[in-house]
C-alpha cells in the first residue's frame, strides 16, 4: 500500500519485483485478489483477502493504518510515520473536474478509475491522494460518477462543494 506515485516510484526503486505488479489506484478491481500494489486505497478497501500488507507509505489519516491492520491477516510497515495531513483547495477541484468533463466529451467509457487518473493527472500534475478526493466530493454531490461498467457520466450543473460530507471534514481537520 502506497499513498501517493512519489512513495510507489521509490518501492519500484527499492525492488524490481515490485514494479512489475498491476497497479490499482482507489480499489481493485478484480474479485480474485493476486500481489497487487494499491496506490490510495479507498475507506471501503477490503483487506481481508491478502494474506500479508505492507504499508509503504505515509496514510492519509491517522486512523487508516489501525484499519488497515485490523482487516487484514498480516500486516508490516516499512517506515515509521506520521500521518500526512490532506487537503484539496476550490481552484484545485474546478481544474480536476474541468480535466475530468474533458474526458467525458473525449471517452466515456473507461476499464477503471485508474485510467481516468492516468487522462487526468498525468497532464495536470494532480497528486493521486487529491484526485481520489476530489473524485470522493464529486461523487458525494452527484457531479461525477463511474458506473460499475465504467461509464463516465459528468453532470453539468451548478452544485455546492459544502453538500459534500468529504468536503466538510477537510476544512475542519
Amino acid at each position: 500500500v502506497c499513498f501517493s506515485n512519489g512513495e510507489y516510484e521509490h518501492l519500484c526503486a527499492m525492488s524490481d519485483k515490485v514494479a512489475n505488479l498491476p497497479v490499482a489506484i482507489g480499489s481493485v478491481s478484480s474479485l480474485n485478489p493476486c500481489n497487487t500494489v494499491v496506490i490510495c486505497p479507498n475507506e471501503e478497501f477490503d483487506f481481508s483477502y491478502y494474506s500479508t500488507v505492507i504499508i509503504a507509505g505515509k496514510p492519509l489519516s491517522d486512523g487508516y493504518v489501525k484499519h488497515i491492520y485490523d482487516n487484514c491477516k498480516y500486516c508490516v510497515a516499512l517506515n515509521k510515520y506520521e500521518a500526512s495531513r490532506m487537503s484539496v483547495s476550490d481552484d484545485t477541484l474546478r481544474s480536476i473536474y474541468k480535466a475530468v468533463a474533458q474526458v467525458g466529451v473525449s471517452k466515456s467509457k473507461l476499464s477503471n478509475m485508474h485510467e481516468l487518473y492516468v487522462q487526468v493527472c498525468a497532464r495536470y500534475k494532480v497528486d493521486e491522494s487529491v484526485f481520489l478526493l476530489a473524485m470522493k466530493i464529486f461523487s458525494e454531490i452527484d457531479l461525477v460518477k463511474i458506473s460499475d461498467r465504467g461509464i463516465l457520466t459528468v453532470g453539468r450543473k451548478s452544485v455546492r462543494l459544502a453538500d459534500s460530507n468529504a468536503y466538510n471534514h477537510i476544512l475542519h481537520i
